[in-house]
């Protein structure tokens, strides 16, 4: 539910453009199913809460049902309002288009290329590090891109704390830091490409002492 933003006090002008009202999927839920449970809640809060204080317009079109149907001292649940979705289908707009059902927020990329989205974290290239990418959020997937350029693409994973790598993203990392493969996170358990694992396989020797000059075993972004 959208909160009173605050305004930092070091603006970034690269990501004022970027910008969504601060809010919480998982609390405009949470109100919404305790309202279908428990009709009497509205007693409680139905004039503390309006529907411009939810970020998601499916969210304020079940909300502005909820508030019409108790309203109208009728029972509101899950039949009823989706009934009362269906009533108000035919004076919606037409799409036009094939419809991309995605939800778009803006995260900054850390220096170790990765972004925090939904209480987990996910590579992405190394060209966009410490720079402002969009993530689009789908049902089974998350694509980040760097203005016009998809530079991840994921499988959604709706656990918490986990970090999911793709290898590929560091490659550009290699050529500066070979040792990283041996040690990397990105690497572990990575089903090498055979360059790469004769690389590592230099890397883990006792005889090589000294890794610089390897970079060139590694391919660099065009």
């Amino acid at each position: 539910m959208n909160q009173r933003p605050l305004k930092p006090r070091n603006s970034d002008s690269s990501l004022d453009h970027l910008r969504v009202p601060p809010h919480s999927i998982e609390a405009e839920q949470s109100v919404l199913g305790g309202l279908l449970l428990d009709n009497q809640a509205w007693d409680r809060i139905g004039d503390q809460v309006a529907e411009t204080d939810f970020y998601r317009d499916e969210h304020r079109r079940i909300f502005r049902q909820i508030r019409k149907l108790l309203d109208s001292a009728k029972p509101a649940d899950v039949v009823t309002v989706a009934e009362a979705l269906d009533l108000e289908r035919p004076a919606l707009q037409p799409m036009l288009a094939p419809f991309d059902g995605f939800h778009e927020t803006a995260h900054a990329v850390t220096g170790t290329c990765l972004i925090s989205f939904d209480r987990n974290r996910y590579s992405v290239m190394a060209k966009a590090a410490r720079r402002a990418v969009q993530v689009r959020a789908y049902a089974d997937r998350i694509v980040v891109r760097l203005g016009d350029e998809v530079i991840a693409e994921h499988a959604r994973h709706f656990g918490r704390d986990r970090t999911i790598y793709d290898p590929w993203h560091y490659l550009p990392v290699l050529a500066n830091k070979p040792g990283a493969l041996r040690n990397g996170a990105p690497f572990q358990g990575w089903d090498l490409p055979p360059a790469l694992a004769r690389l590592r396989r230099k890397l883990g020797s006792d005889r090589i002492r000294n890794v610089r000059g390897v970079g060139y075993m590694v391919p660099r972004e065009p």
